[in-house]
């Protein structure tokens, strides 16, 4: 709230100075109107693109670090690398407006570059506020072009601010973050190679079952502090469910939630997701299952990553299942089936696809 007032003043101060110029220092009423709702309209195109700018920040300091094009979305759009090219599809994940993820090179001693990569978005975002505040005096007289320029530095440098000072923001390790921990912890470089490697495969299109085993195997629990160490339970969960081998991801998936402290949110919510399913999968309906699913913070999730295929077969298990509504069940599967035409992993989907096979056949 405090930033957004700070951005807000900003925007209005130096609009309405640029507007006032303009006008030869008289403004109307009319004119202050169509200043705030132009200043308004600016704040979002230069957040849009100020995204963009950061996740192209990350991909070119990513590329001249050695890394490979995995992935790139803004909003729900993404451009994801396959065996046959780069396509694109539709994907969200909550609580971002986009990702940069891309192929490491190779471990050399346990270690990898990774202070560029993390923080190139942050340096990208500055370079672009610094370019539009030349371009904003340089075209001095002209108010509505240079309130939209300084919204690019506005909100240039407060991405910049927000992703490189190092914080966690709703539970989440900023870009800042991580790349000072990185430098302390060579386990927790060995666990971002991890994902970034897994996620590799994934985008190629090979399913978690069919990737190295050791590629799986949770670090250290007294490294759960550590988002990127607590991480590596989470993959273990997800490829014993797409193993079917639900005792074993029950079985984990519970000593994660109750050892892992450094646990993100969305990893920790799609956890008790994955857990609740795990559970109807085993022992049928049930009480216990009943008062997980309509926990606040699990309903929430549900709710907002309602296009996510997993979501959807979870959704679709407890109607069978646990209400044993096939109406309600049968709603759910055509929502995942129209989310599964865009959807841009072709492993994953097909795993989702078994375990939805899998349900009916209980």
């Amino acid at each position: 709230m405090i930033v957004g007032a700070l951005i807000g003043g900003a925007c209005g101060y130096f609009g309405m100075m640029f507007v006032e110029r303009m006008h030869g220092g008289k403004v109307s009423t009319e004119e202050i109107v169509a200043g705030l709702v132009w200043m308004i309209l600016c704040l979002y195109v230069a957040a849009f693109l100020q995204v963009i700018v950061h996740e192209g920040g990350h991909l070119v300091c990513g590329l001249l670090s050695g890394y490979k094009f995995s992935s790139f979305r803004v909003g729900k759009v993404i451009l994801v690398k396959k065996r046959d090219g780069i396509k694109r599809g539709r994907y969200s994940l909550m609580g971002t407006g986009g990702q940069c993820l891309l192929a490491p090179p190779d471990l050399v001693n346990g270690s990898m570059p990774y202070m560029l990569y993390n923080l190139g978005g942050s340096l990208f975002n500055l370079l672009f506020a610094g370019a539009s505040m030349v371009i904003c005096f340089a075209i001095d007289g002209h108010g509505y072009l240079q309130i939209l320029f300084m919204a690019f530095v506005i909100v240039g440098v407060f991405l910049a601010l927000m992703n490189g000072i190092p914080m966690q923001l709703g539970g989440v390790d900023n870009d800042g973050y991580n790349a000072l921990h990185l430098g302390k912890d060579k386990e927790a470089v060995r666990c971002l190679w991890l994902q970034l490697k897994i996620n590799e495969q994934f985008t190629l299109g090979v399913r978690l079952k069919d990737m190295p085993q050791e590629w799986f195997e949770p670090a250290p629990e007294e490294l759960w502090d550590n988002a990127l160490c607590a991480a590596t339970g989470v993959f273990a969960v997800s490829r014993n469910i797409d193993r079917v081998d639900f005792p074993a991801a029950l079985e984990i998936g519970e000593r994660v939630l109750e050892h892992a402290s450094g646990l993100i949110g969305i990893q920790k919510s799609m956890l008790e997701a994955e857990m609740i399913f795990c559970r109807l999968m085993l022992n049928g309906p049930g009480e216990e299952v009943r008062r997980e699913y309509e926990k606040a913070g699990v309903q929430e999730f549900l709710k907002r990553s309602s296009s996510m295929p997993s979501v959807l077969r979870i959704q679709y298990a407890y109607e069978l299942i646990q209400n044993q509504d096939g109406e309600a069940a049968q709603k759910w599967l055509k929502l995942f089936e129209r989310a599964g035409k865009n959807y841009p992993f072709d492993g994953d989907i097909a795993s989702e696809r078994e375990l939805i096979s899998y349900v009916d056949h209980l």
